[in-house]
């Protein structure tokens, strides 16, 4: 009997949420490089297909002393700059979904012994320094503000984790092969067609929300 043997696929497709239309290039490194807050990391199995989620919380500062207009400079300034559109965002969520299988040989045809599915997501949302210069009035309009962006960017996270579970699902569904370069092939398809549905999903959530909040100003 031929020994069951381990051959590996990744892939990647990271896009905006919440600002753009179309797909941002990689970041130049992956996210679990880079110095975050963790939001989620979490792992659980759907069968033999292993799910692991990682969502990190990126903030950057803007200065609240000159009030909601000052801030509104600081975030059109400092916001997170999509390079395929050329201009800043108050947030953004960049995302991830990767994939690896692992094969089983031994009976002459080939099999799936099990996978891992990861998902992972950077959310960037402002953070304000010296809060305290606001006025009441000001800071509940900015602590509204900004609790319906997170709320918005946590909705494009939430159409990601459900895009790596539907993947899981589907991944179940294959069955032996002749070959495992044709189960990899399949298996691979099956990764690259939900990465589109993803940002499709993605793209409509942006339309449906009008991406999500808008900035207050004062009556």
């Amino acid at each position: 009997m031929r020994p069951w043997f381990i051959v590996a696929v990744l892939s990647a497709a990271l896009t905006l949420g919440c600002s753009s239309l179309v797909a941002e290039p990689a970041l130049v490194q992956p996210p679990r490089s880079l110095p975050l807050q963790t939001v989620l990391a979490n792992t659980y199995s759907n069968e033999f297909v292993r799910i692991v989620e990682h969502v990190w919380l990126r903030p950057y500062a803007v200065n609240a002393d000159e009030g909601l207009p000052g801030i509104r400079k600081e975030l059109d300034r400092l916001g997170p700059e999509s390079d395929v559109l050329g201009r800043r965002f108050d947030g953004l969520t960049t995302w991830g979904l990767h994939w690896s299988f692992t094969f089983d040989s031994s009976t002459g045809a080939c099999r799936l012994r099990n996978a891992t599915v990861e998902v992972e997501a950077v959310i960037t949302l402002p953070e304000l320094e010296n809060a305290a210069a606001l006025s009441s009035e000001e800071a509940a309009l900015w602590e509204g503000y900004a609790l319906r962006l997170r709320m918005h960017e946590e909705g494009h996270v939430n159409i990601y984790r459900a895009g790596a579970q539907e993947l899981s699902n589907e991944i179940i569904t294959i069955g032996e092969m002749s070959s495992c370069d044709e189960l990899r092939r399949t298996l691979s398809a099956l990764g690259e067609a939900k990465i589109q549905r993803i940002s499709q999903a993605d793209h409509n959530f942006d339309l449906e929300t009008g991406h999500g909040a808008v900035f207050p100003t004062k009556e």
